[in-house]
């Protein structure tokens, strides 16, 4: 029943770090103290009654201040980020409070808001997780982010430096539920750091550098790769370095990985479209320019631009019609290579993608390494 109680309120948006959380909290502190100035001179005559009354309300102003103020220290250090935490109806996750180990710590790198341990368990044995805040010293745009640390990234005997895997969530995708529906830590594969950012809540309806809009393409391609390459030991050539995505993410990272092959050696595209976005919710990505839409679209750019040295995994959602990615496949040139899942994966959620991505991470380790050699 507690577990029933914590989905419902973190599903409605007041999870114990959410403002409309602790907005709420500070009104009964307000109302708490309003009430105990308007009642006390009642209360002034002697008598039990009257003792316990006061007690009562001093208790209950007491109480409500000390929980909104709580509640402004938990959403700073992110002791609690959930009532299933709070209420030990989680999956075991173990948070820990304070700045851990991720390398340097420059300017310019991410905010990391809270640190767990998948499993409550060591994170040399079971990783990392980070909850992360993006910004954009580029495009301008802002975001959250979720990044998945390996057991090995902590580990004396690995390479100073490993992969990484930056996955796209769509506009209507959250970072937290991709990472945990494709669960990497159980995908097998070359050890990997994957970080996911979010696009919901940049402004931007799609993955497009909208002319005098968001940037939101160099805000993946461009502002992320640098943030985290700053804030983690990541491997730095591009041989280390790949970009995912499902659904809407999945196109995005196919135009990203195009347009920013310098930085990226492969692209995963599941369930994306292989065509530019055309306006979604009306409207205008390329300020009516022919020429910028088709540098946008993965497609056009793969048939008239010169091929860059870049790996392609494309997988057909169970609801995608597969003319696209054919087509897509076909034009591809050398040194430019398509592969192919070899069924059909899910839809637009992470977790129906969950049953392929043995064979993503096994295609991803025979094409990434620490990133200390250039190919």
């Amino acid at each position: 029943m507690l577990g029933r109680f914590a989905r419902l309120v973190n599903d409605i948006g007041f999870d114990l770090t959410s403002k409309k959380f602790m907005l709420l909290l500070a009104l009964f502190a307000v109302a708490s103290f309003v009430l105990l100035v308007w009642v006390w001179p009642r209360l002034s005559q002697k008598g039990l009654k009257s003792v316990l009354g006061r007690v009562g309300l001093l208790g209950l102003a007491t109480v409500t201040a000390l929980a909104a103020v709580a509640s402004v220290v938990n959403w700073d250090i992110r002791v609690y980020p959930k009532w299933s935490d709070l209420l030990g109806t989680g999956d075991g996750t173990q948070n820990i409070v304070g700045v851990a180990d991720r390398g340097d710590q420059r300017e310019g790198g991410l905010r990391v808001t809270s640190s767990s341990v998948p499993g409550g368990g060591d994170r040399a044995s079971s990783g990392q997780i980070d909850t992360v805040e993006f910004s954009g010293p580029t495009s301008g745009l802002k975001s959250t982010g979720s990044v998945y640390l390996p057991p090995q990234y902590f580990s004396q005997e690995q390479a100073p430096r490993i992969p990484v895997v930056l996955v796209v969530a769509g506009t209507d995708q959250k970072p937290e539920d991709v990472l945990k529906g494709l669960d990497p830590a159980n995908a097998g594969g070359t050890p990997a750091i994957w970080a996911v950012i979010g696009l919901a809540g940049t402004g931007a309806t799609a993955c497009v550098d909208v002319p005098g809009g968001p940037q939101a393409q160099t805000f993946v391609g461009q502002d992320a790769t640098q943030q985290l390459t700053t804030t983690y030991r990541i491997a730095p050539a591009r041989s280390g370095w790949a970009i995912a995505g499902i659904g809407d993410g999945g196109g995005c990272a196919l135009m990203t990985g195009l347009a920013h092959s310098a930085k990226f050696n492969a692209v995963v595209s599941l369930g994306g479209e292989v065509t530019a976005p055309d306006n979604p919710r009306r409207s205008d990505l390329y300020g009516g320019s022919e020429a910028i839409r088709d540098t946008t679209d993965p497609l056009w750019r793969v048939k008239n631009l010169p091929a860059p040295p870049l790996q392609i995994l494309l997988g057909q959602g169970k609801n995608q019609d597969a003319a696209g990615l054919d087509a897509l496949e076909k034009a591809a040139r050398e040194p430019t290579r398509v592969s192919r899942l070899s069924r059909t994966g899910g839809g637009d959620d992470a977790v129906s993608w969950k049953p392929r991505m043995r064979e993503v991470a096994k295609w991803l380790g025979e094409r990434l390494d620490d990133g200390t050699t250039t190919p």
